[in-house]
C-alpha cells in the first residue's frame, strides 16, 4: 500500500508496473474500483439520499 502524499512511491510502483516488474490482477482492480463505476456510483447517492429524506 502506498502512504497518501508519497509520490515518490507511487512513481516507482508505477515505473514498475510499466518496466513489467509489477503485476495486478485485473479481477482485483476491476473489484477495488467497482463503487466508483457511474451504475455503482448513482445507486449508492440514491440510497444515501433515501435515507435522507
Amino acid at each position: 500500500m502506498i502512504e497518501d502524499g508519497d509520490v515518490d512511491e507511487l512513481a516507482q510502483v508505477m515505473q514498475g508496473f510499466v518496466n513489467k516488474r509489477f503485476h495486478f490482477s485485473e479481477a482485483k482492480v476491476k473489484q477495488s474500483i467497482d463503487r466508483l463505476y457511474e451504475d455503482t456510483y448513482y445507486q449508492r447517492v440514491e440510497k444515501t439520499l433515501a435515507k435522507l429524506v
